[in-house]
This record gives structure tokens, sequence and C-alpha cells, in this order.
């Protein structure tokens, strides 16, 4: 029994559920609180808010995923020469190395000082682009000026806490996700009970937005102190100054393919949403973005399993222990898929009834708009785990196949909005993911594992697609 607990308190899945579990559990509490406290406008300056500061990983430009993938070789023996290289085509299977930590040290120097320079960039796209859409909601409030008084203070601390994932960054690379999301739960219980104590008082927006910026700044200090904490130290000996120019450059090439990558898929969902905000009602807009923070959460959730072991996945491809990264990429998607769709399907056909039980001062979505999503969401994360995967060998084509699917999308919600109203955007999502992006991401993916697509996804994706497709089609009255 206590080698089984000793197991889970040290599992990365485990403590990241647990992590992501303490939130789903809070939300019985918080929700309600939320949704009856504030009123329709403030609940829309409030996702809105979240939809902007959510564009901050755009700010990463693919540099994150490169970083930690560079770490995360570096932990199984990975030179600075092998690094600036990344070529893994001539390697031969071996076992993990000792880890460098001259090259991690210059990794994460070089990370410093591009994430410096990203932070104040952020900084003012945050002043003027985030100023622009986040006016029509504020401007809608009682609460107009105070808002805008307060909304430098959380431009300056979203930046600051985007320049602080450097600390989160290192601890991924060195497969320390365990200590961190053992961290992310003692914090996260006064971070929450912050936010019902306001609720109960006073309901203040401002004071929520105050508290959130608050607590992520003690999540950044807290990171902080664990990287010089774990590894018996090493973090403590490096030298946070020196830039390696030869490494930057090296790390260049798959960063700004990464982040054009992510800025078309996170922009082009993004945009859709804020695009149908600003068409429709404060109360409709406020509804939508509940619905769409609500499926976020799902979607952050389901991630876990697979995500928690992309440096393990990094280290197997570094390795080239084919076999070994097929097994456990399987089990880790097939897991991912079913904590997708699962409670997916549960809060379809729970959330309308539960809201109104509590007077919620909103409506949900629809349940087949939400089941038409949910499909969708499905879709995009089959093909996003599998170009995680592929990215793992250096060789990133997020920048196309992101590119291509994120412009259809955008054009077939700009073009049939008018006419569909909010179907138009899942069903520009299913059509952009199930057409385009998702086989793209298959085909490179499972050319570089050297295995047939009925051979690695029979049993990952039969039986979620199976509950989706029965699920959209009772909640649309077709069986």
């Amino acid at each position: 029994m206590r080698k089984v607990a000793q197991r889970l308190f040290h599992s990365a899945t485990v403590t990241s559920w647990v992590s992501y579990g303490m939130r789903a559990a809070a939300l019985p509490i918080t929700l309600p609180l939320l949704l009856t406290r504030l009123t329709a406008t403030e609940l829309n300056v409030w996702y809105m808010v979240a939809t902007v500061l959510s564009f901050t990983v755009l700010s990463d430009l693919g540099f994150s995923h490169t970083f930690y993938r560079l770490i995360a070789w570096g932990m199984n023996g990975a030179t600075r020469k092998d690094l600036l290289t990344a070529d893994l085509s001539n390697r031969s299977e071996q076992p993990a190395g000792k880890p460098d930590w001259s090259a991690i040290e210059s990794v994460f120097s070089t990370m410093l000082y591009v994430y410096l320079v990203l932070g104040a960039t952020l900084l003012a796209l945050l002043l003027t682009g985030g100023t622009i859409a986040l006016q029509p909601a504020i401007d809608a409030t009682d609460q107009a000026s105070a808002i805008w008084k307060i909304w430098p203070l959380i431009a300056i601390s979203s930046s600051i806490f985007f320049v602080g994932s450097v600390f989160g960054v290192y601890l991924q690379g060195t497969n320390c996700i365990a200590e961190m999301r053992r961290w992310d739960i003692v914090i996260q219980i006064p971070a929450i009970l912050t936010q019902v104590l306001i609720l109960i008082l006073n309901g203040s927006l401002i004071a929520l937005l105050l508290a959130q910026q608050f607590w992520n700044l003690i999540a950044v200090a807290r990171n902080y102190w664990l990287c010089k904490s774990v590894l018996e130290g090493h973090f403590r000996y490096f030298n946070k100054l020196k830039f390696d120019t030869p490494l930057f450059f090296s790390a260049l090439k798959p960063s700004w393919r990464a982040g054009i990558g992510a800025a078309a898929s996170l922009g082009g969902t993004r945009l859709s949403i804020i695009l149908f905000s600003r068409m429709v009602s404060p109360a409709s807009s406020a509804s939508f973005l509940f619905g769409m923070n609500l499926m976020d959460k799902l979607v952050d959730f389901s991630m876990v399993p697979f995500y928690v072991k992309i440096p393990t996945f990094a280290g197997l491809t570094f390795r080239k222990a084919r076999s070994e990264l097929i097994s456990r990429a399987r089990y880790a998607m097939t897991l991912s898929h079913l904590c997708l769709v699962i409670p997916g399907i549960l809060i379809g056909i729970f959330a309308a009834p539960i809201l109104g039980a509590i007077g919620s001062h909103i409506n949900f979505m629809p349940s087949t708009i939400w089941a038409a999503f949910l499909l969708a969401i499905w879709t995009w994360r089959e093909g996003a785990m599998h170009i995680q995967l592929y990215s793992t060998t250096n060789h990133i084509i997020w920048h196309w196949a992101n590119g291509i699917s994120s412009l259809l999308m955008v054009s077939i919600v700009y073009f049939s909005i008018k006419w569909l109203n909010i179907w138009a955007i899942p069903i520009a999502y299913l059509v952009a993911y199930g057409l385009v992006y998702t086989p793209i991401c298959l085909f490179y993916s499972l050319r570089h594992l050297k295995i047939g697509l009925l051979a690695f996804e029979r049993a990952n994706i039969v039986f979620p697609a199976a509950l989706m497709i029965y699920f959209l089609a009772t909640e649309s009255g077709a069986i």
C-alpha cells in the first residue's frame, strides 16, 4: 500500500489529474456564485478578459515546445552539439545517457533572454489590441471606469506571468512535472477560497480580476523556488546571463514554425469566438463565452494523460525507441480521448438543468450545439496529439498544417455566420479539422512511427467516436 501511495505521489499523470480535478471539483461551488452574483454584462467582461488573455500563448512563438524538447534531450544525454544539429535521422536506438547540465544551462539562459523580449512585446499588444477587443464589453458595464483603471495592471501581471513560464518549461523538460503539479494543488486551495470569499462578500468583478492575477504571480515565484530545489539544485549554479547565439538560431527554425502554427490555430478559434460575441447581445455573448470557457477547461483536463508524457516521448524519439514510443503514445491518447468525451457528454446532458436550478443569470448553449462543438474539438485533439508526437523529431509542420486549416475555418465562419448564426462555428471547426488538419497530422505522425492507421488507431478512436455521434444524433432528434 505504501509503495502504491508513493507511486501515485510521484506520478506526473495522477498529480496533474488531481490538479485539474481540484479546479473541476471547485466548479460546483464557484460557478453558481459567479453566475448568480455577477450580472450578464459583468460575466461578459469576465469571459472576454479570459479570451483576450488566452492570446498570451501566441507571444510564445512556439519557443516553449522547442526549449522543453531540447531540455528533455539534454536530460537523455544530448550534448550542446546534438542540440545545435537536432538531427536524429542517423541515430540508432540507444539507452538514455546522463544529463548534460552544461547543455541544459545553455538552453535555459538563452530561453530567459528570449522570453524577456517576448514579454515586453506581449505587454504592448495587450495594452493596444487587447484594449480594442475589450472595449465593447467593458463599456457596457456600470463599472467601466474602474475596470479600465485596473486593465494596465492586469496586462503587466499577465506579461510577468508569461516571462515566468520559463521556470515551468524547465520543470517540464526535466520531467519534474509531478513536483510542479503537487505545488499547483497547494496554491489552488487558497486561490479558490479567495474567489469564493469575494463572491460571497460582494461579488466584485474588479476584486476577482485582481485576485486571479495575484495568484498567478505567486505561481511564478513558486516555480522559481521549485527549479532551485529539484534535481540536486543544479539550477542554482546556472549562468542565467549567457546568451548562446548559435543555440538560439538552432531553436528558431522549429520555434517560428510552431509559433505560426499556434497563432493560426488559436487565432482562428478565438477570432471566430470574438466575431460572434460582438454580433450578439451581452447576455447571448456571456452564454456562448461561458460554454466555450467550459470547453477550454474540459480540454485542459483531457490533455493531461498525453501532455505530461511529451518529455518522455521526446526522450524516446531521441533514443530511437520506436516500439516503446508507439505503446506509450497509444495508451496516452486513448486515455485523453475518454477524458474529453465522457465528461463532455455529461456536461451536455446536465449543464442546462443545473444552471436553471441555481437561478443563473445566463443560459447554457443548446445541447445540439454543445454536441457539435464536442465532436469538432475531439477531431482537433486527435490531430493535435499526433502533431505533438511528430514534433518530438524537431521537424515542425505546425505553420502550414494549422495555417491552412485555420484560414479555411475563419473563411467559413466569416461568410456563413449571418445565415447559420452560431452553427457556423462548429461546422467550420469540423470541416477545417476533419478534412484538413487531422489527416495531415496523422499522415506525418504515422509515417514517423512506421505504422499503419488501423494498426495504431483502431483501439483509440472507435469507442469515443461512437459515443459522440450517438450523443449528437440523440440531441438533434435524429434517433
